[in-house]
């Protein structure tokens, strides 16, 4: 119910009585508290003023204004920002603080000029290395080359920053670590970049060992059936010149492999042991694949530094939190304290929510 009402305040959409009356669902919308004066009873005056919830809302308006007065003290740009934020309706009334503008433009803006795509890499060719590990499928040898992406701040469109990273044996001066050039910063498109550097300068016959399986398996796809996906692919550029190189060098010099990834950190022993067992990989491979990792990272490092937004971006996530939570305390309450007419009318908004729900879930299945 809690995560429910949530959603509702998020959309704007709570039925308060300032919104019943004008649906004609209930007689009023005068707050009955007496230290209220007759104020309307809107969604700001339910979360932010009415005395009917003070001691519900005391504790977050309390941790609100000490983190204020913090970035005041230490951070004058992130205070006036949030101060600014404050007073937008979308805060007060949904608890939502709106995104930086500038640092989506930021990210619009990075580097499309990828120097390792479109130009000769002959000073990057592989040709064989005896310090690069082998592997033998079927009755040929292949060079077992490792590959990673790596996502700084991932999960936010604005802030990401996206690197690859390849390793071929330790001190090999064709190991490289690059920034993912361009706007669209994801893991995956990163992944896809390396598994293309390698593609694009492997003379010699290849093994790629990679920790996404959404790419091992659309590759292996093109290698086995020569499909190039049934739709369009996501990040089609890159695979589109990944099927380009492949096609241009020798019948069979690429193979890819799917290995588990991160198998060093402690809380996966029982995923290293059974991967080790299986046969599917060799301690080797779990080496190569963090250097391949470090790689990435230090490539996603490589971009212009965004700390600036990244700091602006956890204030408003911390502010979010306090009031969402708060809303959503407040909001039960007033429910429950409601007549049977508001009531109804949050229950009525619950079905259509879940209908809703419903109906988009479907679409989703359908496509």
């Amino acid at each position: 119910k809690s995560r429910r009402r949530l959603n509702t305040s998020m959309a704007g959409s709570i039925r308060a009585p300032h919104r019943l009356k004008h649906a004609n669902c209930v007689k009023g919308d005068i707050c009955d508290h007496p230290g209220c004066n007759n104020a309307r009873c809107d969604t700001k005056h339910i979360f932010w003023d009415c005395c009917k919830f003070k001691h519900l809302r005391t504790k977050y308006t309390d941790a609100i204004q000490f983190k204020l007065n913090h970035l005041k003290k230490m951070d004058p740009v992130s205070y006036r920002e949030c101060k600014k934020i404050m007073n937008l309706a979308c805060f007060q009334q949904c608890g939502i603080c709106p995104g930086n503008e500038e640092a989506l433009h930021a990210t619009y803006k990075i580097d499309n000029d990828d120097p390792f795509i479109g130009r000769p890499v002959t000073d990057r060719i592989f040709c064989g290395d005896d310090n690069v590990p082998v592997i033998l499928i079927g009755d040929k040898e292949y060079y077992k080359v490792y590959t990673d992406g790596s996502n700084l701040h991932g999960s936010c469109r604005d802030l990401a920053r996206a690197g690859w990273g390849v390793h071929f044996s330790d001190n090999s001066t064709l190991n490289i670590a690059s920034m993912l050039h361009g706007p669209v910063q994801t893991s995956y498109r990163a992944e896809v970049r390396a598994l293309l550097h390698v593609v694009q300068t492997a003379a010699a016959p290849v093994c790629i060992m990679v920790d996404c399986k959404s790419v091992v398996n659309t590759y292996n796809d093109f290698l086995m059936h020569g499909h190039r996906g049934s739709t369009k692919l996501q990040e089609q550029d890159l695979w589109n010149n990944i099927f380009e190189h492949t096609e241009a060098a020798p019948k069979g010099q690429f193979q890819v492999q799917w290995m588990p990834s991160h198998l060093d950190e402690p809380h996966k022993v029982k995923e290293r042991e059974r991967a080790l067992a299986s046969g599917l990989i060799v301690v080797e491979d779990i080496e190569g694949n963090c250097k391949a990792d470090k790689l990435a990272d230090e490539g996603a490092k490589m971009h212009k530094s965004n700390a600036m937004y990244v700091t602006l971006a956890n204030n408003r996530r911390h502010f979010t939190i306090l009031a969402q939570k708060m809303m959503i305390e407040i909001w039960n309450c007033f429910i429950d304290g409601s007549s049977n007419d508001v009531r109804s009318a949050d229950e009525l908004e619950a079905m259509e929510l879940d209908a809703h729900m419903a109906n988009m879930m479907s679409d989703d299945s359908d496509e």
